[in-house]
């Protein structure tokens, strides 16, 4: 209750200890150890957003090295510790970039990849605030791209970014009495 910034990540280590203590385990390193491996599982999608961005621009070969690159000199293990903020919030980033892509090619429901796209990039800025100006460029380049999103496209973008935003600010509301 007393986190300054965001219940988020409080939220979800109290949740993850929650789930486990009503599976039975009670000890806390046993809760400790679970708590890391899953910031260890969250980290890996560096991994996997990096080679998919890599691998639609450049090919498999160079996602491949990409990927690589990013699993041996990722961040997470030495920034979890003292700029666990900036770590945590590369991968909504990534999956955002990745997303608006899925949504530039296409071939599926581009609305659905826009409003995730959206979502994610709104994540990324609730986790960390001074993303502030790449996610005005980000938003202000989705907007201002003429081809082959359509208007639609990017208002479920816009929609998803408001829906994260709202979401904060409504849990705020509730847990610090005010928005």
């Amino acid at each position: 209750m007393t986190y300054a910034r965001s219940a988020l990540f409080p939220g979800v280590i109290a949740a993850i200890m929650t789930v486990t203590r009503g599976l039975g385990i009670h000890d806390p390193g046993v809760e400790m150890l679970i708590v890391r491996l899953a910031q260890a599982a969250y980290s890996l999608l560096v991994v996997y957003f990096v080679y998919r961005l890599l691998e639609r621009s450049l090919g498999r070969e160079s996602a491949m090295l990409g990927g690589l690159l990013a699993a041996a000199f990722f961040a997470m293990p030495v920034t979890a510790v003292h700029q666990l903020e900036e770590s945590v919030c590369l991968v909504p980033l990534l999956a955002a970039c990745w997303w608006w892509q899925r949504t530039e090619d296409r071939h599926q429901p581009s609305a659905t990849w826009g409003a995730l796209a959206g979502a994610a990039l709104g994540t990324a800025l609730i986790l960390r605030f001074p993303l502030i100006g790449f996610v005005l460029a980000f938003v202000t380049l989705v907007l201002l791209r003429p081809h082959p999103v359509t208007i639609g496209d990017k208002l479920a973008f816009l929609a998803g970014i408001a829906l994260v935003v709202v979401l904060q600010g409504y849990s705020n509301a509730v847990v610090y009495h005010h928005w």
